[in-house]
């Protein structure tokens, strides 16, 4: 028998790259998940691509779907090119309609999507759920 009182306890403390374009978000996200977490921000998909390339790995990559230069999507893309276990560890973010090349991404990546706003909490069981 399961002890169910221990399902909502982190199995994992996850090494977790946030991707956003809006230090603020990005700070806020950092705050929500840094207790249960070690949490790195990078200012943009560039960012997270050097970091990737230059060797450094995490347990999920929360990157915005939507931001100016490199995409969400585009990052994706580059990572499943290069290092295909990092891009298999996407969760996506966005905050307004999505284009129709967006939604359709979206589509083809079932549960990788959580919509802003969003509660603490809600992103919180988003992460634990991921790392399980």
């Amino acid at each position: 028998m399961i002890d169910e009182s221990l399902s909502n306890v982190p199995t994992h403390r996850g090494r977790v790259l946030v991707i956003d374009d809006e230090p603020a978000i990005a700070r806020s996200i950092q705050r929500i998940l840094q207790g249960a977490n070690d949490v790195v921000l990078a200012r943009d998909a560039a960012d997270a691509l050097t970091r990737v390339r230059g060797g450094e790995r995490f347990d999920l990559l929360l990157c915005d779907l939507q931001m100016p230069g490199m995409s969400g999507m585009q990052l994706h893309e580059e990572l499943d090119r290069v290092c295909p276990e990092q891009a298999d560890r996407m969760l996506f973010m966005t905050g307004g309609a999505l284009p129709p090349e967006a939604r359709a991404f979206v589509d083809c990546h079932v549960g990788a999507l959580i919509e802003k706003p969003f509660a603490a909490a809600d992103l919180r069981e988003r992460v634990r759920a991921r790392l399980s």
